[in-house]
């Protein structure tokens, strides 16, 4: 089979799927490693940005996503 016509018949099975919110049943979930400075959000920008997409990411089954930090957790203290 021509590679050019394989894959175009994936993608558009993937779109499917996709469409319809979940994976095929012979699938994994995708995974995602999100990469910020800033998390949990101390103001606006990137932080907010990452909290409102892993907001909707956590409603699919389908996804399986790490974040990756530097920020600040409870009872650390500042460096200077």
């Amino acid at each position: 089979m021509d590679e050019s016509r394989w894959c175009r018949r994936y993608d558009d099975e993937m779109f499917r799927f996709a469409q319809q919110g979940r994976l095929p049943d012979d699938r994994s979930p995708m995974r995602i490693l999100m990469l910020n400075y800033e998390f949990p959000p101390i103001g606006g920008g990137a932080g907010m940005a990452h909290k409102a997409l892993l907001g909707k990411y956590a409603r699919s089954a389908d996804l399986h996503v790490d974040v990756l930090t530097s920020g600040r957790r409870p009872g650390l203290t500042t460096e200077r």
